[in-house]
């Protein structure tokens, strides 16, 4: 395993407390079809398998819309890794197999991922 990603999968083994009433739970389903945010008029999911999908937003929306984009492409499968960029460039082609498949600079280069099995967006801090 790569050790860069150990991290990752070491979150994803343990079991996390539940969020608290400003969850993402509850932010993400509350305002369901009453208005529409930015990630579901402008991100697009540019490749998806089982487990793993590869989300492309434009430049400039905040955590929330990247949570939104990744509830959608997750839908309802679990597992489930949603993970986002805004430059087309950096991210990969196709959806890797699992976590693993994706390179150090797909990693550092994303914004952020999606947990949906946790319920939870990992935002990715690169550096830059």
């Amino acid at each position: 395993m790569r050790p860069w990603l150990l991290f990752l999968h070491l979150f994803l083994a343990f079991p996390l407390a539940q969020p608290g009433p400003a969850s993402a739970q509850e932010t993400g389903a509350s305002g369901a079809g009453t208005q529409s945010s930015d990630a579901e008029n402008s991100c697009s999911v540019e490749d998806a398998n089982n487990i793993i999908s590869i989300i492309l937003c434009p430049p400039g929306l905040d955590q929330s819309d990247w949570q939104k984009a990744g509830e959608l492409a997750c839908a309802d499968r679990l597992p489930c890794g949603a993970w986002i960029w805004d430059e087309k460039d950096k991210m990969p082609a196709a959806a890797p197999e699992n976590h693993d498949g994706l390179s150090r600079s797909e990693v550092t280069s994303a914004l952020a991922v999606w947990v949906a099995e946790q319920e939870l967006l990992i935002t990715i801090e690169s550096g830059k």
